[in-house]
């Protein structure tokens, strides 16, 4: 078969003129940069989100350490009261009362979208609260009766064992 003879199979595509040859390429051009454009904007959109909720994390993490960071100090102030009964010790038992509290607070914050957070909370702050008012009876008792009863008082409070729970609570926080 001649060349001259070969009939061309015409294509619609080959009817189109240079312009809409042109708009055709130029709207599929546009169409995909729309859709990595769209793609792009929804995995920044997830890296952003991922990114505050590992800052999140983060904060509940130092407050917990805080919480136990206050606890230590509190049973540290009244160990230097039971012994001393220098009321200089209350200053820093006060400070990390206040700094317990504060901390609480903020655990109840960061976490108020987390109904089982909340109950863990709720029961955390339960031995919190047992804790102090041990830690308050034994600085009294203390206070009013001497070393040798404000000894016997620590012993029998449980404030050991108080603060052993609480801290375990907070550990399984982290965990």
């Amino acid at each position: 078969m001649s060349a001259s003879t070969a009939s061309v199979i015409e294509t619609p595509w080959m009817r189109w003129n240079v312009g809409t040859k042109l708009a055709t390429g130029f709207g599929a051009a546009v169409t995909i940069f729309t859709i990595v454009g769209l793609v792009a904007y929804q995995s920044t959109t997830q890296l952003v989100t991922a990114g505050k909720w590992r800052e999140h994390t983060y904060e509940v993490l130092v407050t917990i350490e805080r919480v136990s960071a206050a606890l230590k100090a509190m049973e540290a102030a009244q160990r230097g009261y039971l012994l001393t009964a220098d009321g200089t010790y209350l200053d820093p038992y006060q400070n990390a009362l206040a700094d317990q509290q504060r901390a609480m607070q903020r655990l109840r914050a960061f976490t108020a979208d987390n109904v089982r957070q909340q109950r863990r909370l709720d029961r955390l702050d339960a031995m919190r609260e047992e804790r102090v008012r041990v830690a308050g009876q034994v600085i009294e008792v203390r206070r009013k009766d001497g070393l040798e009863a404000g000894a016997q008082a620590l012993v029998a409070g449980g404030g050991k064992e108080l603060s052993e729970r609480e801290i375990a609570t907070l550990r399984t926080w982290i965990a």
